[in-house]
Order: structure tokens, then C-alpha cells, then sequence
């Protein structure tokens, strides 16, 4: 999930017998937020607008929180493809180290050390 909300029903739903839906939880819930809230939001904001067009402000860390969440997205449908369908110790790990990088990643840019482009517009 994306919450300690998240973390606290998933957890429970898992403990409770369901694991598969704990797990399916965990990846439905970020691509939710990002696909329908995004995309609700988009959408009003361009019905309030109409006809005048409006600026998106471009921030160097839409696109790597978008860039970890797909590698984690589709390195998971991999590594359980793989693995007959079961999550794995070893996968857990290389997924806790992809969230950690990702957050040195986005701090790095964040305090500038990492300059990739600040406060452009598309």
C-alpha cells in the first residue's frame, strides 16, 4: 500500500486468511491513486479551464516515483510468474532495496545534489 493505513489493513486481511488479497491490495492501491486520482483531477481541472489550456508544472520526481513503481510493478509480475505464483523471501528483499534506492534517489533530488531539471513547464 502506500499508507501505514495500507500497511495496517493489509497486514490484517493476510493474518485473517487472505494473503492473496493482502497482496493484491498492496499493488492495486498505489495504481489506483495514481491512475484514477491523476486522472479524475486532470480532468477537472481541464473542464475548469475550458477552452484555455493550462501549464503542468514538470518536477524531476513525478517521473522516478513513476519509473520505480512500473519496475516494481512489472519486476513483481515477473518474479512471481516465475516463481509459480508465490511471493518469495529473496523477491521481498530486491523490493525493499528498490524502495530504498528510490527514496536516495528522490532525496538526492530534492536537495539538488542530483540536477535533473527543476521547474519546467510542459
Amino acid at each position: 500500500g502506500n499508507s501505514i493505513g495500507d500497511l495496517v489493513a493489509d497486514v490484517v486481511i493476510a493474518r485473517s486468511g487472505q494473503p492473496k488479497m493482502a497482496v493484491a491490495g498492496c499493488y492495486a492501491g498505489p495504481m489506483f491513486n495514481m491512475l484514477i486520482g491523476l486522472g479524475l483531477a486532470f480532468m477537472i481541472k481541464t473542464f475548469n479551464m475550458y477552452p484555455v489550456g493550462y501549464k503542468l508544472e514538470y518536477h524531476p520526481n513525478v517521473p522516478i516515483s513513476f519509473g520505480f513503481l512500473f519496475a516494481c510493478l512489472l519486476g513483481s509480475l515477473l518474479a512471481v510468474s516465475l516463481s509459480s505464483f508465490r511471493i518469495t523471501r529473496p523477491w521481498g528483499i530486491c523490493l525493499i532495496m528498490l524502495y530504498l534506492i528510490f527514496m536516495v534517489v528522490s532525496v538526492l533530488v530534492e536537495i539538488r545534489v542530483l540536477d535533473i531539471g527543476y521547474g519546467t513547464y510542459i
